[in-house]
């Protein structure tokens, strides 16, 4: 074998396609089998299986009258309950048991008082006067109505009085505010009239 390894040196081994692919299917094949008979091996110890672990669907007559002598032994070793209970009686009783109520001491609720306002005393009527100046309010022809007028500026806190005038054969009763010593100050009052009480038409006249 050595002189015929030093006789051929350059002695190679060439592996062609066709090798490969002969190779490749004996491999495919190989595995394919040995799938299949895998698969088969698995479904046959499946299948013994299953029928070991299925339990019997009749049911067995020596197990059911035993289970029945133990449920009779049971029933008999029980008890008779007694009947006389009193807890029904007790309901059918028509009395109903009422709780003591305790009385409610009363409580005084402090009630406030509004005070009552002072009442408001009017002005008395004044005197006319006989000289000076006077501011005028209103005129009536009835003397009534113009004592009606006198006597809600006095509820103002203002004295007023009338004065009785002829004019055109017609009495005429006006109402005044009076006794200012000059036209100034009688002007300067018939504004303050007019800005505090909203009084219209005012005149100034000679007193009375």
């Amino acid at each position: 074998m050595a002189d015929l390894a030093r006789n051929h040196p350059d002695r190679q081994i060439w592996i062609t396609r066709s090798h490969l692919a002969a190779l490749g299917f004996t491999t495919l094949f190989i595995a394919v089998l040995a799938f299949f008979v895998g698969l088969k091996v698995g479904q046959k110890q499946t299948d013994s299986v299953v029928i070991a672990a299925a339990p019997p669907l009749l049911p067995d007559p020596v197990k059911e009258d035993a289970l029945e002598d133990l449920l009779r032994q049971v029933e008999n070793s029980q008890p008779v309950a007694s009947n006389d209970l009193s807890f029904p009686s007790a309901l059918n009783t028509t009395e109903v048991p009422v709780a003591p109520m305790e009385p409610i001491a009363s409580i005084p609720i402090p009630t406030r008082v509004a005070p009552s306002a002072p009442p408001i005393v009017p002005a008395p009527p004044a005197t006319p006067p006989t000289t000076g100046w006077a501011v005028q309010i209103s005129s009536f022809e009835d003397p009534l109505e113009a004592e009606d007028r006198i006597t809600e500026l006095g509820m103002l806190g203002l004295s007023a009085y009338r004065v009785t005038a002829l004019v055109n054969g017609t009495n005429w009763h006006r109402v005044r505010v009076g006794g200012y010593t000059d036209r100034e100050d009688a002007i300067e009052a018939s504004e303050a009239l007019s800005a505090e009480h909203d009084f219209e038409d005012l005149m100034i006249a000679r007193a009375p």
